[in-house]
């Protein structure tokens, strides 16, 4: 049983780093589309 548990906790622990690692690629990329969104409001920049 103890076995079990240890490899349970692990599992949850993985999960957790996966799920927290997309939040921060979501997190990150949505700052990028906000430089985007910056830059392309300047007059200077074309293309946008």
């Amino acid at each position: 049983i103890a076995h079990l548990t240890i490899t349970t906790k692990q599992a949850e622990t993985k999960a957790n780093h996966h799920l927290w690692t997309a939040i921060e690629n979501i997190r990150n990329q949505k700052q990028i589309v906000n430089i985007f969104k910056v830059f392309c409001n300047h007059k200077a920049v074309s293309g946008c």
